[in-house]
């Protein structure tokens, strides 16, 4: 990324070199009444420029969680995730250490449990934080978002068995329902959530 600064009635070019990494670790294991499972990941970014030393800025985010699907009787499914995510090298104020958890509630019914009724809860403990960084040849800019924390939705499912029953009678799908979505995941940025707010410049 090259832009141009001026300094002392010179133009000076500046070339800004930007890197990021990201891994994920994640193990799980599953019964058939408990589903339980762990994760955790990094990401990490560097932003170096020639023009100025003292705006080389480097960030690390770090997220730690687990998640579980408890399958009760009666068609009845909880599923839950909990997630620790831990910022570092932002802008004073954007470091900010945040727990997002998120549950869930489903029944199946009906005949063949064909028709299901759920309700997700987001952000119970409403610490939802949306920050991003955007990097250009003469700056450096973050951004938190604001977002809508702790809300809930109400969903009902009808599936249509549009193929009948084989000879060998329902699979195991078929007769019990299927299992519930994993835990209660937020939406992707960028979805259902208004946004606003404003940036930071460095």
């Amino acid at each position: 990324m090259v832009g141009y600064t001026t300094s002392a009635q010179e133009t000076v070019k500046n070339t800004t070199h930007n890197l990021n990494l990201y891994e994920r670790l994640n193990g799980n294991y599953r019964g058939d009444i408990v589903e339980f499972g762990l994760s955790g990941s990094l990401r990490y970014g560097s932003s170096k420029n020639t023009f100025s030393t003292q705006s080389n800025k480097e960030t690390f985010d770090y997220q730690f969680g687990a998640n579980t699907n408890i399958t009760f009787p009666w068609s009845v499914y909880l599923s839950s995730d909990l997630n620790y995510n831990i910022k570092t090298g932002y802008s004073s104020g954007y470091d900010k250490n945040e727990v997002i958890w998120n549950a869930q509630l489903s029944k199946n019914f009906l005949k063949n449990n064909s028709a299901t009724i759920r309700l997700k809860i987001y952000d119970i403990l409403q610490q939802q934080s949306n920050i991003s960084r955007t990097i250009s040849a003469n700056s450096t800019q973050d951004t938190q978002f604001n977002t809508l924390n702790s809300y809930f939705m109400v969903h009902f499912v009808y599936r249509l068995n549009t193929f009948g029953r084989g000879k060998g009678g329902n699979r195991r799908g078929m007769e019990n329902g299927p299992r519930p979505e994993r835990g209660g995941n937020r939406p992707e940025r960028g979805g259902d959530r208004p946004r606003g707010g404003g940036p930071m410049m460095m």
